[in-house]
């Protein structure tokens, strides 16, 4: 474990920070779906509330964080394959065309892998070696799990993460357009990447 931080379970009061990470992360794809479907409550608190739920792919059983000093600086949000797909509650409230647009992001995934559905690393901690760490606990999971490997979702404007990911043998099976514009502005699109355990 990278020095000062050790490895926890969330704890249920913080389903929002790990719903504005898990938005952070996506680059703002929560509050995208989710803002203004219920009058005056921002996405991320509807994400929070869902994760909350303890249900199906989207629980707070199915993350991992590593904490420094009191903060979080590390989340591994994952799950089997099979799970991946739209949220039920989404179908009943987000507009059609909406979940239309993000359904390959939200859908797809390899069959039989873990679906890494968000890795995040703190700003302060990027180029220590947790992110390193972070991935050894995703392939941990995938083979305690009998899994044939890890899939995951990565935008075409993250250059940084696609080059880790690359480092650690991960393949493109599919790329994809993505509908929610880049904060870095340009590469709109993602590619589903894939890594056979072992």
């Amino acid at each position: 474990m990278t020095t000062g931080c050790r490895e926890r379970a969330p704890f249920h009061d913080e389903a929002e920070l790990l719903a504005g990470i898990i938005n952070e992360a996506g680059e703002g794809v929560v509050s995208w779906l989710l803002d203004g479907i219920v009058p005056g409550i921002d996405g991320r608190a509807v994400f929070a509330a869902a994760l909350m739920r303890d249900d199906g792919a989207y629980n707070l059983d199915n993350m991992l964080l590593f904490e420094e000093g009191g903060n979080v600086s590390a989340l591994l949000f994952s799950y089997p394959a099979g799970l991946h797909r739209i949220h039920p509650a989404m179908s009943g409230f987000v507009k059609t065309a909406k979940l239309d647009a993000a359904r390959p992001m939200l859908e797809r995934s390899v069959p039989g892998s873990l679906y890494v559905n968000t890795f995040w690393v703190a700003t302060d901690r990027r180029g220590t070696g947790t992110a390193d760490e972070l991935m050894q606990r995703a392939e941990a999971r995938a083979q305690e799990a009998g899994l044939q490997g890890i899939s995951l979702f990565c935008r075409h404007s993250n250059p940084r993460a696609l080059r880790f990911y690359r480092r650690w043998g991960f393949e493109t099976m599919e790329q994809f357009p993505f509908p929610v514009p880049s904060a870095e502005g340009g590469g709109q699109g993602g590619s589903l990447l894939f890594r056979r355990a072992g």
